[in-house]
């Protein structure tokens, strides 16, 4: 009896750290692994065309969400976490802003998706522009209040909306491609990516009957005077550096989507081919090489208000400490699993698409991980720092 006491205790007193990155380790995992499984469900369903139509499309979709969103969500968590009493005031005022602009950004690509289409280089897209532009209105309201809760280490609700979200995201994006899959590959794959909007539809209704529920009256009636003008300067220049630093990749995403089958095009190859080929990289060996950083994204999410709290309250020691673990974690599992893509490269394009062909792009690719783990860390430390600053 004695015996499972203590290992009672000591598991209620394992550090709040490691229970939050256990917690969004186990989250990050389980969504990763639905959208894995969808994604290769997906692919089998509609082949590598449909693949890569559907990485082009997403790539415009991930680009327009960046720009409407930029650092803000992660610039609220912060402010939140020094400032509890304030952050829903602040929640609320941004959510008008990410609405008024999602809703417009959302009408404007839908009602011109044929010309974005061509602008992107392939007709057929605006089959797929048009359901992922629905998704534009929620998805930034819901990357918003994550952000505010983060501030709130509320990470067992984010991780449950994640999954709610990827759940809903999948189940229907792979209903719908089937039922409509007499319609044509290319017609169902496109019109299933309503999935997204209803999905994070489901996740934002989730998060805020959580907080709703929840909500401490000190976060809500708070009376201490804030500078709106002083705090408002705050955002803009913390989202500002925050957005420089995550715009990269989308950005670069996009101009893949648009170069590389383009160039494939000049080559010689037909659209399709070109399309297929695109499918072949983005949708299947990227897919795989970014798989190891679920661990790192886990520790760095979890991490960046520790970091933060650590700088402002001027514990320097443990501030160098903890951005020395992490980086030395990333180090280690980034070398680890480059050499493990490097040398099983066919048996996992084998086992994940049942097809040989992506292996050569996989071990080329094989330094992604490290990489990745590297600036997710020196974003987490060096760059929050200076925004605490």
């Amino acid at each position: 009896m004695d015996k499972y006491v203590c290992v009672g205790v000591r598991f209620v007193n394992i550090p709040p750290v490691i229970r939050q990155m256990g917690i969004r380790l186990g989250a990050i995992t389980l969504v990763k692994a639905m959208g894995l499984i969808g994604r290769i469900l997906l692919t089998r369903m509609v082949g590598t065309e449909g693949i890569g139509l559907f990485q082009i499309a997403y790539s415009y979709y991930g680009f327009v969400f960046m720009l409407i969103t930029g650092g803000v969500p992660t610039a609220l968590a912060l402010y939140t976490a020094e400032q509890n009493a304030h952050g829903w005031i602040w929640f609320k005022r941004l959510s008008v802003v990410f609405g008024l602009v999602g809703t417009a950004i959302c009408i404007l690509s839908i009602s011109y998706s044929q010309h974005v289409s061509e602008w992107l280089g392939n007709p057929h897209l605006s089959i797929f522009i048009r359901p992922l532009s629905l998704a534009l209105f929620v998805v930034p309201l819901l990357s918003l209040l994550r952000g505010y809760l983060q501030g709130l280490e509320s990470y067992g609700a984010i991780a449950v909306s994640e999954l709610i979200e990827q759940a809903v995201r999948v189940v229907l994006m792979l209903s719908i491609a089937w039922l409509l899959m007499p319609q044509g590959t290319i017609y169902s794959a496109g019109i299933s990516q309503i999935g997204t909007a209803l999905g994070g539809i489901a996740a934002f209704i989730s998060l805020l009957i959580y907080y709703l529920h929840t909500k401490r009256k000190d976060v809500i009636y708070s009376t201490t005077p804030r500078s709106r003008i002083t705090d408002g300067i705050w955002f803009l220049r913390s989202s500002f550096s925050i957005a420089m630093t995550r715009l990269m990749v989308p950005f670069s995403d996009m101009l893949d989507a648009m170069i590389i089958p383009s160039r494939l095009q000049t080559a010689g190859y037909d659209s399709s081919q070109a399309t297929a080929m695109y499918g072949l990289l983005t949708g299947m060996a990227i897919l795989i090489v970014y798989m190891p950083t679920i661990l790192t994204g886990a520790i760095s999410h979890t991490i960046t208000m520790k970091l933060v709290m650590a700088w402002k309250e001027r514990r320097i020691g443990q501030f160098n400490t903890r951005s020395r673990e992490a980086l030395e974690i990333g180090w280690i599992w980034g070398i680890a699993t480059c050499i493990f893509l490097w040398y099983y490269k066919s048996e996992l394009s084998l086992v994940f698409f049942r097809t040989p062909e992506a292996a050569e792009l996989i071990q080329w690719l094989f330094i992604i991980p490290l990489l990745a783990d590297y600036e997710r860390y020196q974003l987490a430390s060096s760059g929050h720092k200076t925004i605490s600053e």
